[in-house]
């Protein structure tokens, strides 16, 4: 009988552990799955964030290159920024049709700065004149700045400009040389 009750109990012990097994089996299988499906969710999710990264570098670049054209806009709209548009020594003549000029286009309002420098006794005169189609607008200004001196213009938005050099003082047929700056602030 006692050997009866220990193979009862082996058999009841066996189903146990036949039951343990399975149930242990059933739950790695579904540890597994979620364990798939976990990596699976990760990589997805990291799929996005790299996506997500990439736009906000992309997005960041766009506000830096619009910071950028507002401060370079707001410094036109203030007149901070210039170009030198002719720095050297001309050969002045007598006022036209002899006149030595240069012609430049303006893309924004602002200034002209005409610093000439010359013999002492030598007479430079410089004219400005320009033309807006746009705006139909002429504009012609003279200025003698003598031996050493500056003259300022004010320009439109893209005219056809000419800027005129001369010596009044000059014979016909002659000429001298002055030292020149035009500087443009737009």
């Amino acid at each position: 009988m006692v050997g009866r009750n220990i193979v009862m109990a082996l058999g009841i012990v066996c189903i146990i552990l036949i039951g343990l097994i399975a149930y242990f089996t059933v739950t790695g299988i579904s540890a597994q799955n979620s364990y798939n499906n976990l990596q699976d969710q990760k990589k997805q999710l990291e799929t996005w964030l790299d996506g997500n990264e990439t736009l906000l570098a992309q997005t960041q670049a766009n506000n830096t290159n619009l910071n950028d054209q507002m401060d370079n806009l707001t410094s036109i709209l203030s007149l901070k920024k210039s170009a030198v548009w002719y720095n050297g020594t001309l050969e002045i003549y007598r006022p036209p049709p002899n006149a030595t000029m240069l012609d430049e286009n303006a893309p924004y309002a602002g200034f002209v700065s005409v610093y000439a420098s010359s013999l002492p006794t030598d007479q430079t005169v410089v004219e400005l004149s320009f033309y807006s189609e746009a705006l139909d607008i002429r504009h012609q200004e003279i200025v003698n700045v003598g031996s050493n001196g500056t003259a300022v213009f004010p320009v439109l938005p893209d005219p056809s400009m000419s800027i005129y050099f001369s010596d009044p003082n000059l014979v016909f047929n002659t000429s001298r040389t002055a030292d020149v700056i035009i500087t443009y602030y737009y």
